[in-house]
């Protein structure tokens, strides 16, 4: 599963839709950029970017690999050394409900 993941986001930009969405999504003082593609959704910050896959997969510039999940309040980031929560905010990633809590 992670290699297909790492393999999809090394797939040639003009092979995806990407889209910008008109928002930023904050979280403890960082900014985060979103864009949206067939793979799932990649949120950028001065500091990182990380990939939110549609299997709720997630994984960073850095190397660091977690999950996400949504609820009805907003959706989460876990990463290994921190959690990041996004209250009242749906989930970037499109994938027939799937990563509930």
């Amino acid at each position: 599963m992670k290699i297909l993941f790492i393999c999809l986001l090394l797939t040639p930009a003009a092979a995806m839709s990407d889209t910008v969405l008109g928002y930023t999504l904050e979280y403890r003082g960082d900014f985060y950029s979103i864009t949206v593609n067939d793979n799932g959704a990649i949120l950028r910050s001065g500091k990182e970017t990380i990939y939110m896959g549609k299997s709720c997969d997630v994984i960073t510039d850095k190397g660091e690999e977690g999950s996400w999940s949504w609820s009805n309040a907003g959706f989460s980031i876990e990463l290994p050394d921190r959690v990041m929560a996004f209250g009242r905010t749906d989930a970037p990633v499109k994938n027939g409900g799937r990563c509930g809590i």
